[in-house]
């Protein structure tokens, strides 16, 4: 899982895997925010985090086509820390807003 500094030009034209059906990329600017690139070249914003039981969770936030990469990062640093109820429960990781 690469590691890599997500921009608005790589957000909009990101390498697509062609050895396997997925590659997430880890934004290397905030903690947790994933860039999810499918083999059609297809792509989507998630929020990774552990809950307080210790079990990964993924949150989707959107895709490049329905949410800036400045808006998906704001959601991701907006949601506070270490938090029981991470984030379905905020208002602000709402895709109807």
């Amino acid at each position: 899982m690469p590691r890599q500094n997500l921009t608005p030009k790589f957000v909009t034209n990101p390498p697509k895997p062609t050895d396997k059906p997925k590659t997430d990329y880890f934004d290397t600017q905030v903690s947790g925010f994933i860039l999810e690139v499918r083999s059609s070249g297809k792509a989507t914003y998630y929020l990774r985090y552990r809950d307080v039981a210790g079990q990964l969770k993924q949150v989707k936030l959107g895709t490049p086509e329905t949410l800036s990469l400045d808006g998906a990062r704001s959601r991701v640093s907006l949601a506070p820390k270490n938090s029981p109820c991470l984030p379905e429960d905020y208002a602000l990781f709402s895709l109807y807003e």
